[in-house]
């Protein structure tokens, strides 16, 4: 039974979309330690008091409170909160000078530096959305950045492993199936130059999801022969002999700037992931 007098919110509504998973895991976190407070998270908003309008859903059925992108809005709206990583919002989350802030009135409170969260950039905007959720369900900036922190330690899953010749290099150390692989892919804005495969390795996935999220694909040796050569055709994907060599090439193929992710999607493939570093530094 939900007891959320104090703010009005007991069910959270979020899109339908590809990175709803990574939203709902922290607004879990961002929620736990608001006492007396039973808020359920859902897919779609039919009945729910607070919608989370992300990647385009703006849910204009809908009739309660929301949380939004900023748009220049010059009066406070008392039903919306809003988030934006490059404008001073009314109340909700933004970005100043490389902190992550939580805005109340025009006060802000930090969270943290960003650089100390190690984001990706396609999970910024996530995190920006859920702080303003929080807010919007009372909870203080002080219980804000504790659940950040158990997230983190909770599904600190992506490690940014530093640049080569301009290229970021990431790595999953959870991406241990297909749905894991999807989700990895989904914390990117941008296309990547993907790693994956080895030994288990299945061949039955959404090869079109993965398509439209990656530029190119290079796989792990060990893979087995029958999903190596789906990911061949569908994908143009390019076998390997370790990954040191996937790395080597991965770089190469990469344009500056561009993102190179390690992500096995397979449970031996982990093991290979776990000697990235020594590839690193060979």
């Amino acid at each position: 039974m939900s007891v959320a007098t104090s703010c009005g919110i007991s069910r959270i509504g979020i899109p339908v979309g590809s990175r709803s998973s990574w939203l709902a895991q922290l607004l879990d976190c961002l929620l736990a330690e608001r006492t007396g407070l039973d808020v359920e998270v859902v897919a779609g908003v039919e009945g729910c008091d607070l919608a989370i309008e992300l990647d385009g859903h703006v849910f204009p059925g809908h009739q309660g409170k929301r949380v939004r992108p900023f748009a220049g809005e010059k009066v406070p709206d008392p039903n919306q909160w809003h988030f934006s990583a490059d404008s001073v919002v009314w109340r909700g989350a933004s970005i100043r000078h490389g902190l992550l802030v939580v805005v109340q009135a025009g006060r802000a409170f930090v969270l943290s530096p960003l650089r100390e969260l190690a984001l990706p950039e396609g999970l910024t905007e996530i995190v920006l959305a859920a702080v303003a959720a929080a807010q919007a369900c009372g909870v203080t900036p002080q219980a804000i950045r504790r659940g950040l922190e158990t997230w983190r330690a909770q599904f600190d899953r992506l490690e940014h492993n530093g640049d080569r010749q301009g290229v970021q290099i990431w790595s999953d150390n959870a991406c241990v199936d297909g749905a894991s692989l999807l989700q990895a892919l989904d914390a990117f804005e941008r296309k990547v130059t993907l790693v994956a495969g080895g030994p288990g390795f299945q061949p039955m996935m959404d090869l079109e999801q993965v398509r439209t999220r990656v530029n190119r694909v290079l796989m792990l040796p060990g893979t087995p022969m029958s999903a190596l050569k789906l990911w061949e055709v569908s994908l143009q994907a390019v076998p390997t002999s370790d990954l040191r060599e996937a790395l080597i090439l991965g770089v190469e193929r990469t344009s500056v700037g561009g993102v190179l992710l390690v992500a096995p999607g397979c449970v031996q493939g982990q093991e290979l992931v776990h000697k990235f570093g020594e590839a690193l530094s060979a």
